[in-house]
């Protein structure tokens, strides 16, 4: 019965996969699409003009100027790798090239998404059937699934959003055994955090989740807020130095800021 119920959902993951490959390249081309190619170039303008005249006058007037870069340099690699087999497959233009394998490579960090959720959900509810159901449902729910296809803004930002939570469900899971947070772990979670914001501001965000998470930690614990600070405020000044200076490493806009501020 359970190898029965393992070939059913890896043959509906299969499926799936296949049918999400095909539409990531056939769906055609969004508004955002143009708007994110637009954001990337015009991001690029601006760090380019920072080192050279030091300011950030064509940043300072884009009504967007919060919409990150980070996927963006991410997944323009993977293009690369795959642009000549699609154009000679689908006989784009190089610019329709650029486009879909785009759509493909968010198409796949989202399909990665999914595991995690089910990872997620084996944690908190230790039932792996009921774990691959809530991942099976979150892979085929009709708007994440639609815009994983088009949509290299938001998708991003989901699954951003999904590796954040995990890692950081994964390191509380960790302080119930160990009652302490390692060097290694707060840095893992600070690197996704700010790779997180440079997809887009609002992931400052997940703070609030996080704190949320550590409340019903310390809950479970029995300890005061108030003394878990003093005791890991080196943990947590490494982790907030580690986001800002990251931000950088991203070569993003908000680092481009904090570089002003810093010079100044």
């Amino acid at each position: 019965m359970k190898k029965n119920i393992f070939f059913f959902y890896g043959f509906f993951l299969l499926f799936i996969y296949v049918l999400g490959t095909y539409f990531s390249f056939t769906s055609g081309i969004s508004h955002d699409q143009f708007h994110e190619n637009y954001n990337v170039i015009l991001n690029l303008q601006s760090i380019k003009d920072f080192f050279n005249n030091n300011n950030l006058n064509i940043l300072s007037g884009y009504q967007d100027k919060f919409m990150g870069i980070g996927f963006s340099l991410l997944s323009y690699p993977f293009q690369i790798l795959i642009s000549h087999l699609v154009k000679d497959f689908f006989s784009f233009t190089l610019l329709g090239v650029h486009y879909v394998t785009k759509n493909f490579i968010v198409f796949n960090f989202f399909f990665f998404s999914a595991y995690l959720i089910y990872l997620i959900f084996l944690d908190i509810l230790n039932n792996k059937n009921a774990s691959f159901i809530a991942s099976l449902l979150y892979l085929t729910y009709p708007v994440f699934f639609g815009h994983s296809l088009v949509n290299p803004k938001d998708i991003p930002f989901l699954v951003g959003w999904v590796i954040c939570s995990f890692v950081s469900f994964r390191i509380a899971k960790n302080y119930l055994k160990e009652k302490s947070f390692s060097f290694k772990k707060i840095f893992l979670l600070s690197f996704f955090t700010a790779y997180l914001i440079s997809i887009r501001f609002a992931g400052f965000l997940i703070l609030a989740q996080y704190l949320f998470l550590l409340l019903i930690l310390l809950n479970v614990e029995k300890i005061k807020f108030n003394e878990f600070v003093k005791k890991e405020i080196k943990k947590i000044s490494f982790f907030v130095v580690n986001i800002f200076f990251l931000l950088l490493f991203y070569i993003h806009q908000y680092g481009v800021i904090l570089l002003i501020f810093i010079m100044e």
